[in-house]
């Protein structure tokens, strides 16, 4: 027996491996955010591998904790080892390191709840925050996932995608509502886009989260290529002037700007350099705002 086990073992050719490997991989990326749980027949039809096929790998995946079954409805979903892979990202990406101050003294400057996300195919993924100083929390935990196309830090990053790009991602001409203020139309979220490429800006003017506006902008790594995004999300109050939207604005895109200098992206159309040149900016141009709204 154990002879008969190595010729097998050895018989094994590299391509049945990576058959193996891939067939893994599309189970796991099965699961989506607007579906977390899964049945094994579900998982069966979706990556079109016989149901005996994707139960042997289902035993394997749970066995090493990548995948979770629930008791009661025998349900598959994402397991606990997939979270801990996750985590390890965001300890080892140099984006952490060069955002933190500066989320830090957004957060500090202005009271607002300030966040920064990554794309993931039509999904925007939380990986850092610093939330509102009041007890109004916006999302609880790092990793949430949210449509990228309602929220600020998800559409300044598809502003960056070709139409035909957009329409792959999105191929109905109807999207996803999450508020009563949700874009839906496709050509209308097609004209933002346009937008937001003129402005450097996405603005979420409570197409996530009612009552809340979100102003982001991109980070952009070495290469100029967009990385991840930075938002400050204003709390749930009377209407803002304009005059402080577009004070925000400016304080997120050079926010951005500052993320990527550290990264090593030269943008010379921004010339600050420090934490402490975006927080004398903001101290002048705030209370010329005030005194401006007084008057």
């Amino acid at each position: 027996m154990v002879h008969t086990m190595q010729q097998e073992k050895g018989d094994t050719k590299p391509s049945d491996y990576m058959r193996s490997l891939r067939r893994a991989l599309s189970i796991l990326k099965s699961f989506t955010p607007q579906e977390v749980r899964l049945s094994g027949i579900d998982i069966s039809r979706r990556v079109g591998l016989h149901k005996t096929t994707v139960y042997r790998m289902l035993d394997v995946l749970a066995s090493e904790g990548m995948i979770e079954r629930d008791k009661k409805t025998s349900k598959y979903m994402i397991g606990h080892t997939m979270y801990t892979l996750g985590s390890l990202y965001l300890n080892t990406t140099d984006i952490a390191t060069a955002a933190d101050p500066v989320i830090k003294i957004l957060h500090d400057l202005t009271n607002e709840g300030v966040y920064l996300g990554i794309l993931d195919n039509g999904n925007l993924i939380l990986t850092m925050k610093e939330e509102y100083k009041c007890d109004f929390i916006l999302a609880k935990t790092i990793g949430s996932i949210l449509p990228a196309h309602t929220s600020s830090l998800g559409k300044v990053l598809l502003s960056e995608f070709a139409e035909g790009q957009i329409d792959k991602l999105f191929p109905g001409e109807r999207l996803l509502k999450i508020t009563p203020k949700s874009i839906v139309d496709k050509k209308k979220f097609k004209l933002e886009l346009e937008q937001i490429r003129k402005t450097g800006v996405a603005i979420d003017d409570e197409g996530t989260f009612e009552g809340v506006t979100g102003v982001a902008s991109i980070i952009r790594d070495c290469s100029g290529k967009a990385l991840a995004s930075i938002s400050i999300g204003s709390m749930p109050r009377p209407k803002l002037s304009q005059t402080y939207r577009d004070l925000i604005a400016q304080l997120v895109k050079m926010a951005a700007s500052l993320i990527s200098y550290r990264l090593g992206y030269q943008n010379e159309s921004n010339p600050i350099r420090s934490t402490e040149e975006i927080r004398s900016w903001w101290e002048q141009n705030k209370a010329n705002q005030e005194k401006e709204e007084k008057e």
